[in-house]
This record gives structure tokens, C-alpha cells and sequence, in this order.
């Protein structure tokens, strides 16, 4: 019995479908389909063999030194030939090592020195000076340490990165005592005392007895015009200076009054001496004076003027009698000019009213009052810089022939930008140095400055030698530490529009340096071992 219509399209209708009826492909392009795979597993030891080929894994042990340096390079310890080498940085020995290892199999053994050491700089966190062994009952007795009461090793910067602008200017005015007392030293020297003393022998000589000649009148007016000369150079310099003097302090209070006066650091008093001496004590000895003056420098000129009149004739009677001799070709000398007497009046009274202090003008002294205190200071910037001041702190390096042998504790800069160590370091060589220098260092890392000390005689010793003031700059740059400051080799004006100023870091280091003894015995190399570059010196 056969089933009906309806079932028949019933089951066409639900025949599956394969996929290849869903993408279109005819029966015999079925073959492009691949089946569906499971992925594969591979195996631990073949995955890490692949890995291994690839990555590099350091162990910790060390590399071997054959590798760290050259075949034909000696191995070199330079703590063996006496000199300093500096802790390297506190790292785990595993870290080095593995670090050593990753060099080596780059091939960078440029970063290995002649020892198989790493190249590395000394800790920067070293806090400790080194020092010999003092407690070592073996070592050289010329190495211990004595103490000298003088300034040893005091760094004094004149200027530098914390300074302010009430500091740079502060610099001219902080020479004001020693330039008074420049001053008042001059004013109590014997110049005038030998002025006077000749004029009156030249124009007294019979009180003592001498026969006075034309030949010591010359003698004595020479001498006159000497010290006269003198006088008014050194008056002109002292009144150029209290200029100058009173110049800066213009500037420097027009600077605190463009801070409304927030920090006070210096002051000047100007008071007058009513019982100063003047060297004249009335207006008509000074126009004596000029007038005297003018007259011995007409003598001077006509006298002059006559001797070169005689040479003229001389030369114009010889030429005339070789004129009718033979011919000469030679020109008609020419007479000599007259003085010019006209302005001698005016020229003489402007250089003695300029060099010399008139009677009626009292003597002016300058005097520093002392330095404001900081509880005194209300402004908010002066006290962070003078804070940052405080906090900076400065250290010597000693080099010997470019390698540290020894530093100083780090000390703090005071308000005067002074710093004070008063340490003394005993070093042991074997050789005459090529260079021996003091590399200043600031905060710690900065390296502000390198300062060569010269080399001292064989016979110089530490307890003859001299205490030396080596001056130092450095052109580094270095931008403003904090408000207020104004850096060092920073291009800053002081008033808006004014001139441009570029201090840059520069002082003096106060330092001796001298040879060991012992039992008599100088302690240095001979001097025929002495290098050819510093024997040039």
C-alpha cells in the first residue's frame, strides 16, 4: 500500500542539509573541506629546548675573568700601586653577576677595566672620609695626622647658583672696609710730610747750612714734581673710589627699595671727621698751591722749550755749512713749536680740584653696619633662599693624577657662602704626580669645579709650607635652585631694563700642601724621577 501525497513532500521537505548545499559547491568540489582537527600538545621538553634557543638566562655565578679583558691587557689593581678606589654602589653579589653575564655574551667589554672589574662610580651616599688606619701600629709615623690651627681647606664662593640679586650686588659693597681702610692709610702716609719737606729746603736751604747751586735746585724740583705727582695720583684715587663706593651703595638701595625693603642685608653709614687733616687748611694756600703749580710747569715747559731751541740752531748751522760745501739734499730743519701756555691755568685747577679734597669739604668715612638678623627678615622668598643656603652642602675631592684618593665630610654653606673643613689628609705615593687637584662637588652630585694644586718643591714640608689662596670659576650653568636665586651662568637684570648680568660660580679654596718628614727626613720622590711636564712648570 503505497502512502499518500502529503506524507511524500512531508519528507522531502524535512531531508537534512550538507554543507555543501549551504556554500554552493557542486558534489564533486566537496574535497576542498578539510575536517576539523584537534589542536596538539607539544611537549614540555621540546617547548622549553625551543625557548632556551631563543632567550638568555644569567645564572649568578661570576663570569670568568679571561673574558672580561684582553688577552694582551695585564691585569692592573690600582689599590696595589697605593692609590684610593672608591666604594662602588651597595648592589647584591647575584645582580652583579647577571649583569656581568649579559655583557659578556653582547660582546661590551669596554665596560670591564684592566682589574675585570665593572666600570662604576664611587657611592654617592658614602658618608665617611677616607683616612689611613691611624691604629695600625706599622704604618709610617709621617702619615699621622697633626692638626694646625691656621684655615685649612675653606672654600669662600663669590658667587653661585643660591645667590640672590641682593647678594650680587652685596658683593662691591662687602669690600667697603677694606677700601676705608685703603683710605685712611693713605690719608696717615708721609706724602704730603715729604711734599712739604722739600719746598721747604728749596726755598730755606741756608737754615741748614748748605751752599745751594743751580745743579741742586734742579735736584730738589725734580723731587718736588715727583711727589707732587704722586699726591695728586693717590688723591685721585681715593676720591674716585668713595665714588665708586658710594655709587654701589646707590644701586644697592635702590634694589631693596624696589623689594620694599624685605631684605635689609647691608647698610652704610656716612658721617664726616670735623678734625680730618686736609692738606690745605685755608682756599688761599690751595690757589698758592695752582698757581705755584702753573708756574714750575711753564719753567718746565720753556725750559724744555730751550733745550730744543739749542739742538735746532745746532742742527741749522750744520746743515747750512754743508749746504755750501757740497750740495745737500738734505731739508731745512724746522724750528721747534712755542708752548702753549693758554689753558695750563684751567687744566691745573680742574686735576687739583679733582684729585685733591678742598678745605671747605670735610672728609667723608664710610662704615658697615652688621648684617640683619634672619628673625628680622619678614619676607617670604629671602627666608626659603636663605633655608636652601643652609641646606646645600659642599665636598672635596682629592684627585691624584685624575683618580680620588680621599674626600671631606660634606659641610653646610653658611650665610656668607663660606664653608670651613679644617681637615688634613696624609697620602702615600710611590711616584712624582702628574696632576694633583681638588674637585668640588655640590649636594652630594654637582660637580661645581675642578681646582689644580700646584706641586710642592722637594723641600717644602707641611710644616713650612704656606697656606695658598687658589681662585677657581667654572662656566657651567646651572639654573636657579629656588626662588630668589638667580643660578650661575643665568643671563638676569637687576632693575627692569637695566643692563644684563651672567655671574657664574666662582671663590676661592684656602688650602696647604707641603711633604712628610721623618727623623729629619724629607718624604718625596727624588727630583731626578721628577715627570718632564711638571719639571716645564
Amino acid at each position: 500500500m503505497s502512502p499518500p501525497a502529503g506524507d511524500e513532500v512531508e519528507t522531502e521537505e524535512q531531508t537534512k542539509l550538507l554543507a555543501s548545499d549551504f556554500l554552493g559547491l557542486p558534489h564533486e568540489g566537496s574535497s576542498v573541506l578539510e575536517p576539523y582537527v584537534l589542536p596538539q600538545v607539544e611537549d614540555t621538553n621540546m617547548q622549553l629546548q625551543m625557548e632556551d634557543e631563543i632567550y638568555f638566562y644569567p645564572t649568578n655565578d661570576p663570569g670568568p675573568l679571561e673574558d672580561k679583558i684582553d688577552g694582551e691587557t695585564p691585569i692592573r689593581r690600582l689599590e696595589e700601586e697605593g692609590l684610593f678606589v672608591g666604594d662602588p654602589p651597595s648592589i647584591p653579589l647575584s645582580w652583579q653577576n647577571r649583569l656581568e653575564q649579559r655583557l659578556l655574551v653582547a660582546g661590551d667589554k669596554h665596560w670591564f677595566g684592566n682589574d675585570g672589574r665593572l666600570k662604576t662610580l664611587s657611592d654617592p651616599l658614602l658618608s665617611t672620609a677616607f683616612h689611613p688606619p691611624l691604629y695600625n701600629a706599622k704604618l709610617n709615623p709621617a702619615l699621622k695626622l697633626k692638626y694646625k690651627p691656621n684655615i685649612v681647606s675653606q672654600v669662600s664662593r663669590r658667587t653661585g647658583p643660591v645667590h640672590s640679586e641682593n647678594c650680587v650686588i652685596g658683593r662691591e659693597a662687602n669690600t667697603y672696609n677694606y677700601l676705608n681702610l685703603v683710605i685712611i692709610h693713605k690719608q696717615d702716609s708721609p706724602i704730603t710730610i715729604h711734599f712739604f719737606y722739600f719746598i721747604s729746603i728749596l726755598f730755606s736751604p741756608n737754615k741748614s747750612g748748605l751752599a745751594v747751586t743751580s745743579n741742586c735746585n734742579k735736584i730738589y724740583s725734580a723731587e718736588i714734581g715727583k711727589v707732587r705727582e704722586w699726591r695728586l695720583r693717590e688723591g685721585g684715587v681715593d676720591r674716585a673710589l668713595t665714588a665708586r663706593l658710594l655709587r654701589a651703595w646707590h644701586e644697592l638701595k635702590q634694589l631693596r627699595e624696589r623689594q620694599r625693603f624685605a631684605s635689609s642685608k647691608l647698610a652704610v653709614q656716612i658721617y664726616t671727621q670735623h678734625n680730618g687733616a686736609s692738606p690745605f687748611s685755608l682756599p688761599d694756600e690751595m690757589r698758592n698751591e695752582i698757581r705755584n703749580q702753573v708756574a714750575e710747569l711753564e719753567a718746565e715747559a720753556w725750559e724744555e722749550y730751550n733745550q730744543k731751541m739749542e739742538e735746532y740752531k745746532q742742527k741749522w748751522n750744520e746743515w747750512k755749512r754743508e749746504s755750501k760745501t757740497k750740495n745737500n739734499s738734505d731739508q731745512e730743519p724746522n724750528p721747534p713749536m712755542k708752548p702753549d701756555l693758554q689753558n695750563l691755568q684751567s687744566d691745573v685747577s680742574k686735576l687739583v680740584s679733582d684729585c685733591i679734597r678742598p678745605p671747605d669739604e670735610p672728609p667723608i668715612v664710610l662704615q658697615l653696619i652688621e648684617e640683619t638678623p634672619s628673625m628680622d627678615i619678614s619676607d617670604t622668598t629671602e627666608q626659603q633662599r636663605r633655608s636652601l643656603v643652609k641646606r646645600c652642602q659642599i665636598a672635596l675631592r682629592i684627585l691624584y693624577n685624575g683618580q680620588e684618593v680621599c674626600q671631606t665630610l660634606p659641610q653646610s654653606l653658611d650665610q656668607t657662602f663660606k664653608v670651613t673643613f679644617n681637615q688634613l689628609f696624609a697620602i702615600r705615593i710611590l711616584h712624582w704626580p702628574q696632576t694633583f687637584s681638588i674637585e668640588l662637588i655640590m649636594d652630594g652630585k654637582r660637580n661645581v669645579a675642578e681646582i689644580f694644586i700646584p706641586i710642592p718643591s722637594s723641600g717644602v714640608t707641611l710644616d713650612s709650607a704656606t697656606v695658598e689662596q687658589l681662585v677657581f670659576s667654572s662656566d657651567r650653568v646651572v639654573r636657579p635652585l629656588g626662588v630668589g636665586a638667580v643660578g650661575a651662568g643665568v643671563e638676569f637684570s637687576i632693575f627692569p631694563g637695566g643692563a644684563l648680568l651672567c655671574p657664574y660660580t666662582s671663590g676661592v679654596v684656602t688650602c696647604r700642601v707641603g711633604w712628610g718628614r721623618e727623623e729629619g727626613v724629607v718624604l718625596c720622590p727624588p727630583e731626578k724621577y721628577l715627570p718632564a711636564t711638571v719639571r716645564s712648570r
